[in-house]
């Protein structure tokens, strides 16, 4: 029995066996079973499958795609000599092995595959209505039941985890204005030791918004959220920072001034 080809749907078929093929293995069996018993050399193929769709590959995706095609042809039922490798000229399909069927009744061709003989046996007296009985019916009710309960499940799970980021990881942040230096005027967060040397604090932020270049009027507001070690984070903002139009801007200095 010849090995079907459909190639509108990629789908090989022997007997009531029937196997979907990747995209390139589909367009390389295609090139195989157009040149059936000739050589096919490599660029021949790496060009069908890939480089006509603009596409670079290596040579060992080459090797998996043809190892993953001869695999097809063997689940299939096909011979093992059925797709040679002529060393490095390239490789030869079989002839007589794979028939092609480029139909453009796709429809057609996928019920000529998909469809396998089976039998229902119905009483005499059966109407239609009782054709659909209750379980049947109840076979399905679980199914949509399970899903409704797994909604359920996934949408608590999401209002938890808002819950739990909003009590753990929202806090308010309040500053207290510590002086005025250069048109600057600096605050500092009440999360901040006590006992940080805030002086040192405000040289550096100094340093770095004269380094690059933003001038006092681009935001004469400082606000320091945090101050640990070499790190030092601050926003820069033109007006009020609890105001929708403070206009913002957050910078991260790590390590220190560079002479």
């Amino acid at each position: 029995m010849d090995i079907l080809f459909y190639y509108q749907v990629g789908v090989l078929k022997n007997g009531t066996r029937s196997l979907e093929l990747s995209k390139q293995n589909k367009l390389g069996l295609a090139l195989f079973c157009k040149k059936e018993g000739l050589l096919v050399t490599k660029e021949e193929f790496v060009q069908e499958c890939w480089e006509s769709k603009g596409v670079i590959v290596s040579d060992n995706t080459v090797r998996q795609t043809l190892f993953r095609l001869r695999s097809a042809l063997a689940d299939i039922g096909a011979p093992e000599d059925t797709l040679i490798t002529q060393g490095r000229n390239g490789y030869v399909l079989k002839p007589g092995v794979i028939k092609v069927i480029d139909s453009d009744n796709v429809y057609e061709a996928a019920i000529n595959i998909n469809a396998e003989p089976h039998h229902v046996s119905v009483k005499p007296s059966a109407t239609a209505d009782e054709a659909t009985t209750a379980p049947e019916k109840s076979q399905r009710w679980p199914v949509s039941g399970q899903y409704a309960l797994l909604a359920l499940a996934v949408m608590l799970l999401f209002c938890g985890g808002v819950f739990l980021r909003y009590l753990f990881f929202t806090h308010e942040i309040s500053f207290t204005h510590y002086k005025d230096e250069g048109g600057r005027a600096f605050f500092f967060s009440d999360n901040i030791r006590k006992d940080k040397n805030k002086e040192d604090s405000v040289r550096r932020i100094i340093y770095w918004l004269d380094k690059n270049n933003r001038k006092p009027a681009d935001g004469p507001l400082i606000y320091v959220s945090a101050d640990w070690r070499d790190t030092l984070s601050f926003l820069s903002c033109k007006k009020d920072i609890t105001l929708p139009s403070g206009d913002c801007l957050t910078i991260n200095v790590i390590g220190g001034n560079k002479k």
